[in-house]
Formats: C-alpha cells, structure tokens, sequence
C-alpha cells in the first residue's frame, strides 16, 4: 500500500496451512503469529464468541473508526469503505488525508 505508506508485511491465507473456518480460523490465525489481541469492527461484536479467544488467550479489542473524509467521484461521501476506494479516488494524496486531523 506504496500511497498509504504501509510498510508492514502482508501474508496470504493459503500460505498459513489453517484449515479452519468461521470464527475458528480468526482465533488460529491469532495463534499462527502469537498474538496477544484480535482488533475488530464494533459491528462484529454481534458475530464473534468471545470464549473462542478467551481460551486462547487472545483479548477480542472492538472499535469504532472515524472515517477521514476524502473526495469520491460520485455525489455526496459515502464512508466505510474499503482503503481502495481512498487510494482509486485521491492516489499519492492518500497518505496525507489519513494522517489528517478529524
């Protein structure tokens, strides 16, 4: 992500060997890197059980985002969506919209 400046780095799923499905393969992919928490959208609160990564002892961590407002193409802001749509409507400017106060 060159226009964000992510510079962390990426694995594939199918590179991990995890079989599992559903909220399970979110706990073993938890487990896969060691990881102390899982960071998810407030709205997943309602599909997650959270004694799946209790048992691994995986604190689940929800928050909120507070979209950075960025010019789209097509009428009014429509926010929540994917960092792609960022980098396809503002390019190299990307990185400064995200970095701006709110």
């Amino acid at each position: 992500m060159l226009h964000l400046g992510i510079e962390t780095e990426l694995w594939r799923l199918s590179e991990l060997n995890i079989s599992a499905k559903g909220e399970r393969l979110l706990v073993e992919v938890c487990r896969y890197f060691a990881a102390s928490a899982y960071l998810a959208p407030g709205a997943a609160a309602k599909h997650l059980d959270a004694r799946l990564f209790e048992k691994e002892s995986v604190e689940l961590v929800f928050h909120k985002a507070k979209p950075c407002i960025y010019p789209q193409l097509w009428g009014d802001f429509i926010p929540d969506l994917s960092a792609f749509d960022l980098v396809f409507n503002c390019g190299p400017k990307s990185r400064d919209i995200t970095l701006a106060p709110p």
